[in-house]
């Protein structure tokens, strides 16, 4: 009896074990690696502002890497008159890669267009986001760098870059109606 009780316990512990093993709590990695970034974020300014700056969207195959797409719709397309015949800026591209735990190196670029659909200037923004505040905040450590139109962003120096000051973006969560 005190045999066929401590089968029944052990079957019962395993059981438990595995089901928590099985469901991560939410915005964990599933892999155990710690925050997942995919999902949709957004920024704006420090009170008493509150003006959105931007929103992003963060996709992956796994919590490892993958890709985003950046809008900042409030954006001026001449950087500060750095482009000065630009007209629109496009949304700004990039990757993404888990470094540990809950830190990731990002990279954006985006175009400046003039008038007639030429490509007047290169943005790249370039840094850290590390997910904090169970799951749901990021910080950001980001540069923005400038180049040409016929430069590589990857390659060439930047004519002009600074450090973007620290910020943070916020997880989109759905509504509890």
């Amino acid at each position: 009896m005190i045999k066929k009780s401590l089968s029944v316990a052990y079957v019962a512990i395993l059981l438990m074990t595995v089901f928590l093993i099985s469901f991560p709590a939410s915005g964990i990695a599933a892999e155990g690696k710690g925050c997942s970034i995919i999902g949709t974020w957004y920024g704006y300014n420090a009170p008493p502002d509150n003006t959105m700056l931007w929103i992003i969207n963060v996709f992956g195959k796994s919590d490892s890497s993958g890709v985003n797409n950046l809008e900042a719709p409030g954006n001026d397309p001449t950087f500060g008159g750095l482009f000065p015949t630009a007209v629109r800026a496009t949304t700004l591209r990039g990757v993404w890669e888990r470094t540990s735990g809950n830190a990731f190196n990002v990279a954006l670029i985006g175009f400046s267009i003039d008038n007639n659909g030429h490509t007047v200037g290169i943005a790249k923004m370039s840094g850290t986001a590390t997910v904090i505040n169970d799951c749901n905040m990021e910080r950001l450590e980001l540069t923005l760098d400038f180049f040409g139109p016929t430069e590589d962003p990857y390659t060439d120096d930047p004519f002009y870059g600074f450090e973007v000051p620290v910020h943070y973006g916020y997880r989109m969560l759905v509504d509890a109606q």
